[in-house]
């Protein structure tokens, strides 16, 4: 009976930490954040300009984790809550234009749109995120590229025009 036992819990201890892996330490510190916050009843209007703002004002460190807990009441508060609701209206998703996200990267491909982009990663378990670059950046060979990536690698939140990006 006993040799039947160990390999079972061999084998359960390995899946439990994979599910692990993959639902916890591969989520960016933003989206862990925001999925355990009380969303508001009205999704943002502008994530990623309500996101530049909690970057500049301190709320979020450079890489995006909060580095302050907010009044719920306080500004900050207001936006992360919109955010949240806004993760929550898009499927679990927090699409935020012009906001690049650095490193952390697990492939490249040509995509026409950023939901192409959102698309090949849901395709990919290990992916957590990923940066569009618009087909109007600034830098011809960038237009269409989209970075899939491991959303807890992502090392800074960038404020930058012709990037869209998408963490879940």
């Amino acid at each position: 009976m006993k040799r039947i036992i160990l390999p079972a819990v061999a084998v359960l201890a390995v899946v439990v930490a994979a599910w692990l892996y993959l639902n916890a330490e591969t989520r960016h510190p933003l989206i862990v954040a925001l999925a355990a916050r009380a969303p508001a009843p009205v999704p943002s209007t502008d994530p990623g300009a309500d996101l530049a703002a909690l970057l500049d004002d301190g709320t979020l460190g450079p890489n995006g984790e909060l580095s302050s807990v907010p009044e719920p009441a306080s500004a900050a508060g207001r936006r992360l809550a919109g955010l949240a609701a806004a993760r929550e209206a898009a499927g679990g998703w927090l699409i935020v234009p012009g906001i690049d996200l650095f490193a952390g990267d697990l492939g490249a491909l040509k995509v026409a749109a950023a939901e192409g982009c959102r698309e090949a990663c849901s395709e990919d378990p290990a992916c957590t995120a990923f940066t569009w670059a618009t087909m109007t950046h600034e830098v011809e060979g960038k237009r269409g590229s989209c970075w899939t990536k491991v959303g807890s690698r992502v090392t800074q939140l960038r404020v930058a025009p012709g990037y869209v990006s998408g963490l879940r």
